[in-house]
């Protein structure tokens, strides 16, 4: 398995919307797949992969992926707000991609 972080940069367009770009990951083996994972999120976010909603913490992607992506998340600041300290100002602990191999 390989590991690419998504960290910055994030762009949030207002409160609780954010938005972050990235390309395709090169070289990919045939039967590989690409999973978008986020380690956590505030109940209740809107998630999309080039404007199409995904659902839950872990998605494979990999069928979705273009040249170029963005994941854009909403997030009501209320939500945020009751779920912690950790979401004020923050999107989310960590989002990555993961790159699986047929025999992982």
């Amino acid at each position: 398995m390989h590991v690419m972080r998504l960290r910055n940069p994030w762009r949030s367009e207002s409160p609780g919307h954010y938005r972050r770009r990235f390309g395709r990951p090169t070289n990919l083996d045939p039967g590989e797949r690409v999973l978008l994972v986020f380690e956590q999120l505030v109940e209740g976010a809107q998630i999309a992969l080039n404007g199409q909603p995904l659902e839950g913490l872990v998605t494979d992607i990999t069928e979705r992926l273009e040249a170029n992506n963005e994941i854009t998340v909403r997030v009501r600041p209320q939500q945020a707000e009751a779920a912690g300290p950790q979401f004020v100002g923050h999107l989310v602990a960590d989002v990555r991609l993961e790159i699986h191999s047929a025999s992982d």
